[in-house]
This record gives structure tokens, sequence and C-alpha cells, in this order.
């Protein structure tokens, strides 16, 4: 008896995974180059290009694609031409990767638990340009195409879905992205950005321009039936950040570092996205600091007699960090936040910055509130040329007077 139960559970767990490798292998026979990319475009309102896809069964359920590329939609989108027979390039994407790379375990999935064990976007590419109404020039991007397979696209003569019954936001804002939306739970091994860039368009007319991203979240635990004892992950950043003038003249370059482990879910906020998460971020030796972002204030707030004994051309250019920076900020919505009071020591100046002080990273607004330390040697230039100033207003006086 015993025997034939063995018998009946190695027939019951091998036809699992017979089923299991057949599903596999025929995903794998329908997911082509073609398939995805009009399926991108069906829902998109873009043109996009993938250059191979590879899906592999062995050790994990692998999936490769190599030579991504999305852009502004054209003719041959609309007539959802193969790839093959296109007659145009996509020459300047808005969005690329040079490969994506996931791989996760299938048996987990028995037990609704998702082991992804790799999702890596090697050398990703995003040109972002945000307009003063808020929009971006990706925007289109998103919108429901008019024209799919040459035919007008019958999802723009669908019925509208009906209104859910849960209550939506009080403030008209769809709702957060959550705990919640993750369907099962998960242990992802490392999930990131490789060697990416970023540049992004400021309304301002500010530009970012980021280099050498690495973004990587490892050791990911989130349950969102238990985020008390499963939510965590551990983040590791490295960049070259450059913030430009609407002309193209640098205001700073940044090359920042971070490790740590953070809590992304709230759970006490019905397991949305953390606010609250404080990253310990370093500024390493060699960023540069463009003195001019504090100057003009530095010298609205300064008495008339200092205005005329500080040596401007001393605080105007750039300043190299002496020294590496540890910054605690926290992110919301587009806003950073300076939690600690770091000092930025250079050879021509020290700035030191209040806990509290922030910039929106969206428009390049900002409030700095700190203090700018000059040498001691620039310092004793500018006692003297105080005294020198008070002795002449004194004579000038006394002449006055006679």
């Amino acid at each position: 008896m015993k025997k034939k139960l063995i018998i009946i559970g190695g027939a019951i767990v091998g036809l699992i995974l017979v089923i299991f490798i057949g599903l596999w292998i025929t995903i794998a026979s329908i997911l082509n180059e073609d398939f995805l990319v009009s399926q991108i475009e069906s829902s998109m309102n873009c043109r996009a290009e993938i250059e191979d896809l590879d899906v592999s069964l062995f050790s994990a359920g692998s999936i490769s694609i190599d030579g991504v590329k999305i852009g502004p939609r054209d003719d041959e989108a609309n007539k959802g031409v193969p790839m093959s027979e296109r007659t145009t390039e996509l020459k300047n994407p808005l969005i690329a990767s040079k490969s994506i790379d996931l791989s996760l375990s299938l048996m987990p999935l028995l037990s609704k638990r998702l082991e992804l064990q790799r999702l890596v976007l090697t050398e990703p590419y995003l040109d972002l340009r945000i307009r003063p109404n808020g929009e971006t020039n990706l925007s289109p991007l998103f919108e429901t195409p008019k024209i799919v397979n040459g035919e007008r696209n019958p999802a723009l003569d669908a019925p509208p879905e009906p209104a859910e019954a849960e209550e939506e936001p009080a403030d008209g804002e769809d709702k957060p992205f959550g705990a919640s939306d993750i369907p099962i739970a998960g242990h992802l091994e490392r999930i990131g950005i490789d060697n990416g860039e970023l540049k992004l368009g400021l309304s301002s007319g500010d530009s970012l321009h980021v280099q050498g991203l690495d973004v990587f979240l490892t050791d990911i635990d989130v349950d969102p039936a238990d985020l008390a004892n499963h939510n965590s992950a551990d983040l590791e950043i490295n960049a070259d950040v450059q913030l430009s003038d609407r002309a193209g003249n640098e205001k700073g370059m940044f090359l920042v570092r971070s490790t740590g482990t953070i809590v992304p879910f709230d759970p006490n906020q019905a397991g949305e996205f953390n606010t609250d998460v404080e990253y310990a971020l370093t500024l390493l030796k060699g960023s540069r600091v463009g003195s001019f972002m504090v100057v003009n204030e530095l010298m609205n707030a300064l008495p008339e007699i200092l205005k005329l004994a500080v040596d401007r051309d001393k605080l105007k250019g750039q300043a190299e960090l002496t020294h590496d920076v540890n910054v605690v900020v926290k992110y919301n919505r587009g806003l950073l936040t300076f939690l600690n009071e770091p000092t930025f020591q250079t050879k021509r100046y020290d700035i030191g910055l209040r806990k509290g002080s922030w910039i929106r990273l969206t428009n390049s607004t900002h409030k700095f509130t700190g203090k700018l330390i000059a040498t001691q040697e620039d310092s004793d230039k500018t006692i003297a040329k105080i005294d020198q100033e008070l002795e002449r207003v004194v004579k000038d006086k006394g002449k006055a007077q006679e």
C-alpha cells in the first residue's frame, strides 16, 4: 500500500512538472520578437524595436531581451509591419535598454510564492523632459494608439469600464501603488539597473544628466500579508549626477554612492510606499559644487558694507570637495529633504547646510539654510576691507560736518 502511494505521489509530481515544462515550451514558441513588439504597439502610442528575445528553461525560467527601443509612433507602427520588413530605423529612442534579463524559479509558484532570481536592465537609457504644465515628452507614448494594424483601434470604441466599488482617494488622484498590488508573496534576489543613463530636462530650464547609474535592490523580502516580518530590501546606488543651467553651464557634479537596508512599504498605511525611508548617501571627494547656487542669496542677505568687502570673484566658479560628505535624505514625490547637517569642504570655502533644507528635483526649486565659511586668509582680507571701508565712511562723515 505504501509503495502504491509513493508511485501515485511520484506520478502526480511528474504530471505537474510535465505541465509546467509544456506550458513553458508553449510560451517560448509564442513569445518572439514580433509578438512582443505587436503587444507593445497595440497598447502604447509608440514604435518599439527588439533585436533578440530568448526563452530558456534550464535551471530556472529565463527570459532575455536584447536591443529594446521605444520612441514616437510612426506609420510602420500604425500598420503593424513586422520588424524584418520595416524600412526605417528608430534612430532617436526616448527609452532604450541594451538588454533585459529575467530569471525565476518555477516550483515556488505552486505555493504562490514568486522567487525572481534576477531582473536586470543593462545600460538602460531614458530621455525625459518635464514641461511647465507638469506633462512630459513621454506622456504621448502612454496614450491609447488611434490606429492598430492599419485600422482604427477597437479599444477606442470599447464601452467604459464600470466604476469600482472601492472608495477613491479624497484628492481625486489615482490610488497609489502599494504592497497589496503585488499578487503573491515574493523573495527576489536581485533587481535593478546596470550602467544606466538618464537625461532629465526640468521645467525651470535646468537639466540633470545621470551617467554610470547603478541601482540594485537585493535580498528583497516582501509579503503583503505579513509586512511586519517580511518587508525589507538591501539598496545599492552608484551614480554620477551633473546639474546644468539652461545655457548648459555646470552647476554641480555629484559622485553619489549609497548602500543600506530599506523598508519599502508602510505597514501602517495600507501597505503604501514608505515615504519615511531615509537614504544614507555619500558624495565622494572630487564632486564639484557650483558656488553661484548660493552666492546671489548670500549677497542679498549681507549688509551693504559687507557686500563691498566680499570678493565675489573668489566665490564664483566650481570648487571640488576635498573630503567625502555623508548626507542623510528623505525622498517623497520629487522632494528631497536633508535630515542631517552636512558640511561640504573645498579648498576655497566650506558650505554647511542646516537640517530641513530641501530641493524639488522636478523643477530645481529649493530652500537651502546654512552658512558659507571662507578660509582664514580670505576672512582676514575681508575684515581688512571692512576696516578700510569703515575708516572711509568716518572720514567722509567728519568732512561733511566741518
